[in-house]
């Protein structure tokens, strides 16, 4: 069941219509570490080093949606009054201060000396090609904004140019000369897909010869690879793209070790060579004499068409300024980040940022900044990507991000951890009311101390495996977790898959809903809504003193695991709901799996109504609720339901990912709480909570 829900409301600056936005974000300079800077790799690495644990399953879709069903908004109307007009029509020659005498170009803003107060605004509807560089800081009460005016689609700012002088090359492909590196290229406003080897899914590792050399059967020995964009699977987490060193014959070196080694089967893909362009859609771009070569979907001509390459880096760069807005702007098609900002007290908001090849907003560092209300989608790295203190992250939509068929010439960046919607790392950042929708890898993912609370997150790990809806771990080690004092609440987790597709070595996938792993301690874990979960609704690895209270979990493998906790954690309040199988119908769905840890685990309602044995498991042996509660002293005040449903029941989760109350109505339904309340006709839904109903009709269940 899956009920569709408004997005946010409009905002308050804006009177909004309802266009969906119409089109399109390479790589960070710093790697995550201890916070806000460029230390080491971010907690203790993206997974954990053996299969997690063991888990739970979906019969039944849930839901009320909450899901990406509706486009962002791009038309607009903003009502502040504009110090310096931009304008397609305009004229560099112009004093800009009027509509009628507005500035033309890109160019002649960067170069302006821009005083606090001061607002750029460009044209309601107007294209403009490059990047946005702001050179000023504004002050608390007069920040520099960049902004938009007039009444329509958003201005529009291309990292792109259009390509042309099209001529034949060989057989369907034709080339172009460009004037400067493309490293994407776009055909009527669509990502093209780089020239790649293979065509679909992954290739295989046949032998390993070192730690920076193997052999592939499936390669042609005829090519040489030199200079390809290797993007290989190395482990379930890990996702590594570096160039190729050097290749002979079936045999490629890379440069270095990637990280977590080579291994015979893992799956890996070759991009950025002409002699991959092999099949329609491809493109390629030669460095070294500037061409662009390409091979059209229908094998027509690009004479036909609008061609355009990435080949400005940023859509809006603002490198260490202060009281700085960017908002009402459309940035696409960049190859690298859409918006990359530092500095303090600045703003980002409503703001679309669509297909930058790297990531859609980068804050390489700063305090007190908002990231509010934006639209992000396509970015191959992160979405957003920010270390950050005092920030708040709100009412944000990221989709898309590190999806394997959009991968390219930089595959997913320098850092093997990528693919996350969301990535905030440093202390008292908030992170809240946003929808991350097809993640690549994490929906969102955050380091040391923050809130996460009012998120809906649906469907995480589409291209890497063993993470989290929600993830997080620490760097520092026991017992001072970075993470102390962080809240996970009142979030909704729908649909974690993880996949096997180029590394398989654990025979199912696992997607964790609410994922601690190693040396994460001290985060509350409360009021939170898990479904359809591949591997654990939520699992704590090698974590300690953690709340986990009041959630609900919902047809996952196991409802909770917890692996190797090292004590102080306790789990109470939690309704956790098994259904027949688990989700991959690979075993029975678990309630609870736990291997090792002095831990509390009461008070808790579960619900099992297919099976009364293997249904709780310690290390390797399962148990009934009862042998449970006999071997390992927990649950003592906890309830579990094994009763069968009746002829022709079913179970459904509803919930509500809105900041409105919702009401659901029956509709001749006939519905039962997990209480064993009735319910009579209709019932409420308050904003980001949740109800599992047993009965018959519940199909026709409705808003």
């Amino acid at each position: 069941l899956l009920f569709a829900v408004a997005l946010f409301g409009s905002l308050a600056h804006l009177a909004c219509d309802s266009a969906a936005p119409d089109d399109d974000a390479t790589q960070g300079d710093a790697a995550p570490g201890d916070g806000g800077g460029p230390d080491a790799a971010p907690g203790d690495g993206g997974g954990s080093d053996a299969a997690p644990g063991d888990g739970g399953g979906p019969d039944a879709a849930p839901s009320d949606g909450g899901g990406p069903d509706a486009a962002a908004t791009d038309q607009i109307t903003p009502t502040y009054a504009p110090t310096y007009f931009v304008s397609p029509s305009g004229n560099d020659g112009n004093d800009g201060l009027t509509a009628a005498a507005a500035w033309a170009t890109i160019d002649k803003v960067n170069a302006a000396s821009l005083k606090p107060g001061n607002i750029v605004a460009f044209e309601c509807g107007g294209k403009w090609e490059g990047s946005v560089v702001v050179g000023a800081s504004g002050s608390a009460n007069n920040p520099i904004t960049i902004g938009a005016y007039g009444s329509g689609l958003r201005p529009k700012i291309y990292g792109s140019t259009v390509i042309t002088g099209w001529t034949p090359h060989a057989g369907n492909i034709y080339k172009a000369t460009a004037g400067a590196e493309v490293t994407q290229l776009f055909i009527d406003g669509t990502r093209a897909r780089s020239a790649r080897f293979p065509n679909t899914g992954y290739a295989a590792i046949s032998a390993v010869n070192s730690s920076t050399s193997f052999t592939s059967a499936g390669l042609d020995a005829g090519i040489d690879y030199t200079g390809a964009t290797w993007t290989g699977r190395t482990t379930a987490y890990a996702t590594v793209s570096v160039k190729v060193a050097s290749s002979t014959g079936k045999t490629i070196t890379l440069p270095s070790a990637p990280y977590s080694s080579l291994n015979v089967d893992e799956g890996f893909i070759l991009t950025n060579k002409l002699e991959l362009l092999d099949a329609a859609g491809e493109w390629y771009f030669d460095p070294g004499t500037s061409t662009v070569y390409l091979w059209l979907p229908a094998g027509d001509s690009p004479v036909a068409h609008t061609v355009r390459g990435s080949v400005h880096d940023n859509g809006v760069s603002v490198s260490d300024r202060k009281y700085v807005t960017i908002r009402d702007l459309h940035l696409l098609e960049g190859s690298k980040e859409g918006l990359k900002l530092s500095g303090t007290n600045n703003t980002v908001a409503n703001n679309i940022i669509s297909d930058f090849d790297s990531m859609g907003i980068y804050l390489t560092y700063g305090s007190e900044i908002s990231v509010s209300d934006n639209t992000v989608s396509g970015s191959n790295h992160f979405g957003i990507y920010a270390f950050t203190k005092d920030s708040a992250y709100s009412g944000n939509r990221v989709s898309d991000t590190c999806r394997f068929d959009n991968l390219g010439i930089t595959g997913v960046g320098k850092y093997w951890f990528s693919g996350s919607g969301v990535y905030v790392e440093g202390n008292d950042n908030t992170i809240e009311h946003n929808r991350v929708i097809d993640s690549g890898y994490n929906g969102i993912q955050f380091a040391q101390r923050n809130v996460v609370q009012y998120n809906f997150i649906n469907n995480a790990c589409l291209t890497k495996d063993d993470g989290g809806g929600i993830y997080t771990s620490s760097s520092a080690a026991y017992p001072g977790a970075a993470t102390n004092g962080s809240i996970i609440r009142h979030n909704i987790v729908d649909g974690v898959t993880g996949t096997l597709a180029g590394w398989s070595k654990w025979n199912i996938p696992y997607g964790e809903g609410i994922y601690l792993d190693t040396s994460a301690g001290g985060v509350t874990v409360d009021h939170n809504t898990v479904a359809n979960c591949t591997a654990n609704g939520i699992y704590l690895h090698d974590s300690y003193n953690e709340t986990v209270t009041n959630n609900t979990v919902f047809n996952t493998k196991s409802g909770l695991l917890i692996n190797g906790d090292l004590g102080g954690t306790s789990i109470s309040k939690n309704l956790i709901y098994a259904l027949a199988r688990d989700i991959g119908d690979s075993q029975t769905a678990r309630l609870v799996s736990r291997s090792g840890g002095p831990i509390t685990i009461n008070g808790n309602t579960y619900v099992a109504h297919y099976k009364s044995a293997d249904i709780f498991r310690l290390d390797v042996t399962n148990y009934s609720f009862a042998g449970w509660k006999s071997q390992t002293g927990q649950d003592a005040t906890s309830s579990c339901d094994l009763s069968a449903l009746g002829a022709g029941e079913s179970e459904a989760l509803f919930y509500n990912t809105t900041m409105s109350n919702k009401t659901f109505y029956l509709n001749g339904a006939v519905a039962t709480r997990v209480d064993g309340q009735p319910v009579t006709g209709s019932f409420d839904l308050s904003p980001f909570t949740s109800v599992v109903l047993t009965g018959t009709g519940l199909t026709k269940i409705s808003k």
